[in-house]
């Protein structure tokens, strides 16, 4: 037992393990309303999350949520890259069997603790968690009520949905490495600062306030030739005809075979997207090739895209169900399952098309009944999971149960941006894409001076996607 502190209620705190290596902890609090959330984990796992992800700013235990938790069915450390590759009990561990494990051990539980089952039942994670969301929506799907996902992958390669599958994100990944090698990775971030503040110069005031923040994306057209480096010049704040030919290429999509397989990096996230990802994403790509090839040894700078995405494609999809297919998440929101997948605007690790791309393809599967219980938020400026100039701290957990729970579908959303004390520096209106918050005048630091638009411009609120 811990007993209670400040506003979080004494709960009582479980810790089991489903062998070989699924550590699991299970928290019941006093206060209990009937409700189960289980949380999804962090790159590759190998420990138990403690808390929600870090945009979320709410006390699950306070709401009287019982929550369950695991490693991901595996103990490795997490970086460098995946070292539990070669086996694959872990590699299925970590793929979709933790999730199940997690839940028939909470399910237990919170049966001999509390005398009953829980009515409401919930899943929400971000970046691997995001990952994660897609097994609970779709291999899981009986057994949650309503999904949360943030930054996630989405599907698999053979359902074309847009290169947001973990094959072609770990294509992508290997893509950027590429071309790290291409270009001067000691000049290259200076100059991608100074493309950024290029983009924001051009496009910021689109949603007619100059705050930093590219907030109206659809309409910012910004070629990154318009830094090119004037003849024999090369300085920080301009870019080689190599350096112009890189940003062009994380600009597109990947293809193969005319076939997209890989989507592009957007806007602005290519300043922390290219030294995050030739870092965090080499570790990534290369350990989640490491599973695909069973092999803790593959090195990313082996990967050849003809020959090796069919067989990383096969893998993903048919044999390990590293992600949720596209099929199953339908038959989810079509049983009427509800769905908030979000995306930081400039993700520096995935690519926010992903999400955009998957959810679009989702919603061409159902008819609009199942449709309309599917929300896709955007984040403007902010980066994986958080961080950034954007607004990115934001409770999800709770629109989503009011939907479950009450049939209230999520409306008048607010993200806000804390100030390094802590303390609301200013706040945004979360808009369901693809609409885009619009200032319409008064103090910019606050949501009642924006409004939800369509890109059209057309001032119609609170929409889903699906209409």
């Amino acid at each position: 037992m811990v007993s209670a502190a400040g506003s979080t209620p004494a709960y009582c705190n479980v810790l089991a393990t489903v062998a070989p290596e699924t550590d699991i902890q299970v928290q019941l609090p006093a206060n209990w309303k009937n409700r189960y959330l289980h949380l999804g984990g962090g790159g590759f796992d190998g420990r138990i999350p403690t808390t929600a992800p870090a945009s979320y700013n709410v006390n699950l235990l306070a709401e009287g949520y019982a929550i369950g938790a695991s490693n991901g069915g595996h103990r490795a450390a997490q970086f460098p890259g995946a070292s539990f590759a070669g086996n694959q009990q872990l590699v299925l561990g970590y793929a979709y069997t933790a999730i199940g494990d997690t839940d028939t051990v909470a399910r237990a539980l919170i049966q001999a603790y509390y005398g009953k089952a829980a009515r409401y039942r919930y899943f929400d994670g971000c970046s691997n968690g995001g990952k994660n969301a897609s097994l609970a929506a779709s291999k899981f799907r009986n057994d949650y009520d309503g999904v949360i996902g943030g930054d996630g992958v989405w599907g698999h390669a053979d359902e074309h949905v847009g290169g947001g599958d973990m094959a072609g994100l770990t294509a992508v990944w290997a893509r950027v490495v590429n071309v790290t090698n291409t270009v001067n990775m000691t000049t290259f971030p200076a100059k991608l600062t100074a493309l950024y503040n290029a983009e924001v110069a051009k496009c910021d005031a689109l949603d007619g306030l100059a705050d930093g923040i590219i907030s109206n994306p659809h309409a910012c057209h910004f070629d990154p030739a318009a830094l090119a480096c004037p003849a024999g010049q090369n300085t920080t704040s301009c870019l080689t005809p190599a350096e112009v030919t890189a940003v062009k290429t994380l600009q597109s999509d990947l293809i193969l075979n005319n076939q997209v397989i890989g989507a592009p990096y957007g806007l602005g996230n290519l300043v922390a997207g290219l030294s995050a990802v030739a870092g965090g994403g080499q570790s990534l790509g290369q350990g989640f090739l490491a599973l695909a090839f069973n092999n803790p040894s593959y090195s990313i700078s082996s990967f050849n895209l003809q020959m090796d995405f069919p067989i990383i494609s096969y893998q993903f999809g048919k044999v390990d169900d590293m992600t949720g297919p596209l099929h199953g998440v339908a038959k989810f929101v079509r049983e009427g399952g509800k769905l908030i997948m979000w995306t930081g605007g400039e993700d520096a690790l995935v690519p926010a098309a992903d999400q955009v791309r998957f959810v679009a393809r989702l919603l061409g599967e159902v008819d609009d009944r199942a449709g309309d219980n599917v929300r896709l938020y955007s984040l403007p400026g902010v980066n994986h999971c958080g961080g950034g100039s954007g607004a990115d701290t934001i409770d999800l957990v709770t629109p989503i149960s009011t939907w479950v729970e009450n049939g209230v579908p999520p409306r008048d959303l607010i993200a806000s941006k804390l100030s390094p004390t802590g303390t609301v520096a200013f706040t945004r209106p979360l808009c369901p894409f693809p609409e885009w918050a619009k200032y319409t005048g008064g103090n910019g630091s606050v949501a009642s001076s924006f409004k939800c638009v369509k890109p059209d411009d057309d001032d119609h609120q609170h929409v889903g996607w699906a209409h």
